[in-house]
């Protein structure tokens, strides 16, 4: 899966802004969290994806958190897949 990091943050979809939680040694200021499908093998997933966004307002990889098997293998994408995504990623 690391193989395709770049393209699964890129196909992520209802994407939420959250705040910090608590004080952080490091540049992040804000976390996005996000849906995006992927398949594995023959098995579909729903997953969240989780961004940090640092003080330069780039956007890293940080987490991949919720795994949900599908019961079925069609997964519908949002129509916000369809929208070319420019939010700032590194990875």
């Amino acid at each position: 899966m690391s193989n395709n990091l770049n393209e699964i943050v890129k196909n992520a979809y209802n994407v939420k802004n959250e705040g910090l939680k608590h004080k952080r040694n490091d540049s992040l200021k804000s976390f996005n969290h996000a849906n995006s499908n992927i398949k594995i093998g023959d098995e579909f997933y729903n997953i969240e994806v989780v961004t940090g966004i640092n003080t330069k307002n780039q956007e890293l990889f940080y987490n991949i958190v919720n795994i949900n098997k599908k019961r079925s293998n069609s997964i519908s994408y949002s129509a916000n897949n369809a929208v070319t995504n420019k939010r700032n990623y590194f990875y």
